[in-house]
């Protein structure tokens, strides 16, 4: 025996139980809600932001490589630089040895300029043309100092 129900039908099974059988529906197909909606603009927000971050690493990384080829750079020419003074420096020290031997040089000939007295002019310039005529001139004893 079965009684109808405002669309649902009833059916007696036993005299103590009911049991509704409702009628088939056909299934609605409805847009996402609001959820759904939510989780399509957050994963899209995501998205945005991993694309920023991977520009703005790559950007970096470049900044990085910069600066370590600015770093190699100032290392080498610092190093350069360093090399020169030192070449610099040692050419000082050859001029300083070299000016201290012309001033001995200088400062013994004085002596023998006072010890000889006037008549000693005469001698210097004998003694500097015996030299010329042995070959032997003060171009050695300057090349000592200044050629490496």
């Amino acid at each position: 025996m079965s009684t109808a129900y405002g669309g649902a039908t009833m059916v007696h099974i036993e005299a103590q139980e009911r049991v509704f059988v409702l009628p088939a529906a056909r299934p609605r197909v409805i847009g996402p809600g609001r959820r759904e909606q939510g989780y399509r603009e957050q994963i899209l927000r995501l998205e945005a932001e991993r694309q920023r971050a991977e520009q703005e690493r790559g950007r970096l990384a470049q900044e990085l490589e910069w600066s370590a080829r600015v770093e190699r750079g100032s290392v080498r020419r610092s190093e350069r630089l360093e090399g020169e003074l030192r070449a610099s420096e040692e050419a000082q020290k050859r001029l300083l040895l070299a000016l201290g031997a012309v001033q001995r040089e200088n400062e013994l000939l004085r002596q023998k300029v006072a010890a000889l007295g006037a008549g000693a002019t005469p001698q210097l310039e004998s003694r500097a043309g015996a030299r010329a005529a042995a070959g032997r001139s003060s171009k050695p004893f300057w090349r000592r100092w200044f050629v490496r």
